[in-house]
Parts: C-alpha cells; sequence; structure tokens
C-alpha cells in the first residue's frame, strides 16, 4: 500500500526499483540512487596497515570478509572454500563483523576443516581501523547468498583492495558494475 500511494520513492538499486514495482508502485516514481562511501575509506598508508596488523595480531596476508556473521552471508561455503586455498597458500581469512542469529552453526565448519589457525575472527572493526583494514587485505570476499546493497563492495574498492562476490539476482552484481569477480 506505501509504495502504491508514494508521491515518490528512493532506492540504492535497480534491483531494489524492481522490487518497489513487483509492489505496486509507480515505475516513474521511483529513483535510483547508490549509496557513497565515506571519505576516510581511502587506500592506507604502509604505516596505518602495519598499525592495524599488530593491533589485530594478523602475521599472514589475509582475505577479508566483513559483515553480519549470518546464514544470508555464506560463511560456510567461504569456510570450505577457504579450506581449499589455506591447503596451498600462506594466507589467513579474517572474519571481521557482528556475529548475528545462527552464527554459531556459520562458524562450525571452522572446527570441522581444521582450520583454527588460519581464520582469525576478530569481531567488530572501528570505522577509523576500517580502511587499513580493506586496504591490508588481498581481497574482500563476500559470497553473500543476498544483498540489498553490499556496501562492503564498495568501501573495499574504495580504499583499492580487490573483491570477490557472489553472483544472482540480488544488489552485489550490480553494486560490483564489473569490477569484481563473481562467483
Amino acid at each position: 500500500a506505501f509504495c502504491r500511494s508514494a508521491t515518490a520513492l528512493i532506492t540504492h538499486t535497480q534491483i531494489g526499483r524492481e522490487d518497489c514495482e513487483m509492489m505496486g508502485a509507480d515505475p516513474d516514481r521511483i529513483f535510483v540512487v547508490p549509496h557513497g562511501v565515506d571519505p576516510y575509506l581511502r587506500p592506507a598508508p604502509d604505516a596505518a596497515k602495519a598499525a592495524l596488523r599488530d593491533k589485530l595480531g594478523l602475521v599472514r596476508p589475509y582475505i577479508l570478509f566483513l559483515g553480519g556473521i549470518t546464514p544470508l552471508k555464506n560463511i560456510g561455503n567461504l569456510l570450505r572454500g577457504f579450506a581449499r586455498v589455506a591447503a596451498t597458500h600462506d594466507v589467513d581469512l579474517v572474519l571481521a563483523g557482528f556475529k548475528r542469529w545462527r552464527f554459531e552453526s556459520e562458524l562450525a565448519p571452522i572446527g570441522e576443516l581444521g582450520l583454527e589457525d588460519r581464520v582469525k575472527y576478530v569481531g567488530y572493526v572501528a570505522d577509523e581501523d576500517l580502511a587499513a583494514l580493506y586496504s591490508a587485505a588481498e581481497c574482500l570476499a563476500l559470497p553473500s547468498w543476498y544483498e540489498g546493497f553490499g556496501i562492503p563492495i564498495v568501501e573495499a574498492m574504495a580504499c583499492g583492495c580487490p573483491v570477490v562476490t557472489s553472483s544472482g539476482r540480488h544488489a552485489a552484481p550490480e553494486v560490483a558494475g564489473g569490477a569484481a569477480i563473481l562467483v
């Protein structure tokens, strides 16, 4: 009812626009305005990257996941894929973000796959450390089943961090704009 009666609707992706249309909104009243990135998210200097590595105890190069630890983020498959990479590459997986619903089952493969030494859960990372976290990563891995937007994609790109994200009918491929590897 709100979509049908709104004077105007603003959404952040074309997928969001299509969702509004499916709910009966007039296409002429829907405007796509993508999210921006905070100005502090730019490639970090080497000193900031080194300081962050020391602060978080990150010794090896790392692949970064940043987001809520939930089934929607596809952490189980990320961990299974990482186990294959870890067998042949000297790289860790850093999981940053809040533990959300069903996080226990999402993180269970760490033990099942024997990755306790290679997966580092660092929890919430303060805004002032994000640029260094992204900049020091080998890549951001965000293989979500669904993203409404996927702000870590644009944040990582703003910091010069390559992105691997999921394909599918959600916002991640649109937000990546052809500049990420889609899986």
